[in-house]
């Protein structure tokens, strides 16, 4: 006879007692409000401090969207296309771009990328160099002259203490993209540097999508004479991207790696080389801190469209000056800031005919050789842009819980 019973677990309770030692996270600074290194909690702006692998871990370090793409009001168009640059949109500022980024000031290390006329070309940026990323959100960012919708600042790694090291790292993505990497940095009482080189080569997802790329940066930071002092260098040389172009969708459904036959008829791509350097100088006169810096590069660009092809030769450069002067205004604490940005930019651009695919009976005045990647010319213009930004910012500090800005 089987008899009903009941089967009894025991359960055992641990009681898990306080840590001895409470747990310590890094202390968290923000410069990109253009005050000295304050914390976040103490800043009247909508900001985020970013690192790039902390949002998702193993990045690939192509493209900006990795890092920028889960932070609150900022949204990351990227067409994985190797000869346009993503589209960067903060709180709806820059949505309407075309292309590129506009209408968001973008700096590294404290050097604009973004040109006096507002574009900002971020494909020589060398993300593997980047180690934090500050943004400031919505009309805070005025202070930066013509960014009225977000700021970006990009931060180069410097080793945090007094050691030399060498990282080498090499990835293959989908197709047969390669990406080999390797950087040096080192750290003494006075000096740190951090220098590095990255190859791209290979072809991306779509057909017609090869691409070899290979930047380089440099920064180096120190104090000599009591003058705080920093380098910043970079360069690009693109020889080639290809540009895939746009497909409907009914080519898409039907062969997701499809390229425009106009693109690839036309030859659509674009060549770069890219050099640019920049010099800081700060120093501190009794309680007065002053800081200086100035920067320039070139950039030459090929650039045959389906339409057209176009060529550029740009030189662009600029300066900053700052003051900063902290005061007590009745036993209160008061800081005065005060300085002016200056952008130069002059580019020559040349558009001629597009006559690659011109089959030798259409040969005209438009295009006198056959496939020519430059026929007639089409424009000739020297554009000259200037830009000047005064800014100053006082804060009075009233207590613990209130700041006046």
């Amino acid at each position: 006879m089987i008899r009903p019973g009941f089967l009894l677990f025991p359960f055992f309770v641990t009681l898990a007692g306080a840590q001895d030692r409470p747990a310590t996270l890094d202390t968290v600074r923000v410069s990109i409000t253009r005050d000295s290194a304050l914390s976040p909690l103490l800043v009247p702006f909508a900001v985020s401090v970013v690192r790039p692998d902390s949002t998702r871990p193993g990045q690939r370090h192509s493209a900006l969207d990795e890092s920028l793409f889960l932070l609150p009001g900022v949204f990351v168009a990227n067409r994985q296309n190797p000869t346009q640059d993503p589209r960067i949109s903060i709180r709806g500022f820059g949505a309407r771009s075309a292309f590129g980024v506009r209408g968001v000031r973008i700096l590294w290390d404290g050097i604009p990328l973004t040109l006096a006329d507002g574009q900002t070309p971020v494909d020589y940026v060398d993300l593997d160099a980047i180690d934090r990323i500050e943004i400031i959100r919505g009309s805070a960012a005025a202070l930066y002259g013509n960014s009225s919708g977000g700021v970006v600042n990009l931060g180069t790694a410097l080793p945090a203490d007094s050691s030399f090291g060498v990282r080498v790292r090499q990835s293959r993505e989908e197709g047969a993209m390669r990406r080999m990497s390797a950087q040096v940095n080192g750290r003494s009482d006075v000096f740190a540097f951090r220098a590095g080189i990255n190859h791209a080569s290979g072809k991306g997802f779509r057909d017609y999508s090869r691409l070899r790329a290979t930047r380089a940066s440099a920064r180096a930071t120190g104090t000599v004479f009591g003058n705080d002092l920093s380098l910043h260098l970079s360069a690009l040389s693109l020889p080639l991207a290809q540009n895939p172009g746009s497909v409907t969708q009914a080519q898409m459904r039907a062969d997701p790696r499809t390229a425009d036959p106009l693109s690839v008829r036309r030859k659509a791509g674009k060549t770069v080389e890219q050099r640019q350097v920049g010099i800081g100088v700060g120093r501190k006169i009794a309680d007065l801190g002053v800081s200086i810096l100035v920067y320039g590069g070139t950039r030459d660009l090929n650039n045959p469209l389906t339409f057209a092809t176009v060529t550029l030769d740009r030189t662009s450069g600029g300066a900053t000056f700052r003051a900063e002067l902290p005061a007590r205004l009745k036993n209160l604490r008061a800081s005065f800031a005060a300085g002016i940005d200056l952008q130069y930019q002059n580019d020559s651009r040349h558009e001629f005919e597009n006559c690659v695919d011109v089959p030798a009976p259409a040969i005209s005045a438009r295009c006198p050789v056959k496939g020519g990647e430059m026929g007639a010319i089409r424009r000739n213009q020297r554009e000259i842009v200037t830009s000047t930004g005064p800014y100053a910012k006082a804060e009075l500090d009233i207590n613990r819980h209130t700041l006046l800005t």
